[in-house]
């Protein structure tokens, strides 16, 4: 598919802002402590592990997947915990690290086993999932930290955790861990080491056209507001098939 074919994606639907236009949005969900705020993390973290269970009940692992569970340190020596998916038959190279989704709350690795599973078994690759941290616990910017020291951590362990040498490594994310996905991505430009071959994010979290601070650029002229504005921009951060 032509790049170009995504730049419909740059915008919000056209149902979506007329609704939004007739009924407003939602109420903003406050919490007015902490505990408020922890309550629902395990309230949410809860339903989403019967998910899980669920999924089990009416599935039956083979051995085409080896699993396995292991922790890393990151970089202000926290452990972080990981799983990796491996199909018997995956591809020599690929590897995709994979964020969960929950608006930076909840989640769990066990939450998400279908997920990665499901990745596993029909795209035929390594997947590596981590948990990485989350509020109220912890704030702003330590899930990006996690994210970029388990993208390291992925890149510089691969003979101790079977993860293949010279790897080709994509990332994917679903809301929250999309950002995060994406953040791996933006700081390998930014710090001049590119290393990922692609990214796949599923209802990011990322700026809308209309909120771009366009007018803060240092050329505001050589910018593009909208990826698919741009063939090279694009094809820097997209890289559709796996070698």
């Amino acid at each position: 598919m032509d790049q170009s074919e995504f730049e419909s994606y740059a915008h919000p639907a056209e149902e979506w802002t007329s609704y939004v236009r007739q009924n407003g949005l939602p109420p903003f969900l406050r919490y007015n402590s902490s505990k408020q705020a922890i309550d629902s993390q395990t309230i949410t973290n809860a339903a989403r592990l019967k998910a899980s269970r669920d999924f089990w009940l009416n599935f039956t692992l083979t051995d085409n997947i080896d699993i396995k569970t292991f922790v890393f340190s990151a970089s202000d020596s926290q452990e972080i915990s990981s799983r990796v998916y491996r199909p018997k038959n995956a591809h020599p190279k690929a590897v995709l690290l994979y964020f969960h989704g929950g608006g930076f709350c909840s989640g769990t690795l066990t939450s998400e086993d279908p997920t990665c599973i499901h990745l596993a078994q029909t795209c035929g690759i390594t997947i590596v999932s981590i948990n990485y941290r989350h509020t109220p616990q912890w704030t702003c910017p330590t899930p990006f930290q996690d994210a970029w020291d388990a993208r390291n951590w992925v890149l510089h362990s691969h003979d101790q955790h079977h993860l293949p040498f010279n790897m080709d490594l994509y990332v994917a994310g679903t809301s929250s861990g999309a950002c995060l996905a994406a953040s791996i991505v933006t700081r390998e430009r930014l710090e001049s080491t590119p290393t990922i071959k692609g990214q796949a994010l599923w209802c990011p979290w990322l700026c809308l056209p209309q909120s771009f601070l366009l007018h803060e650029f240092a050329a505001p002229e050589l910018a593009s507001s909208r990826q698919s504005d741009s063939r090279r921009s694009s094809e820097s951060y997209y890289q559709p098939s796996i070698g």
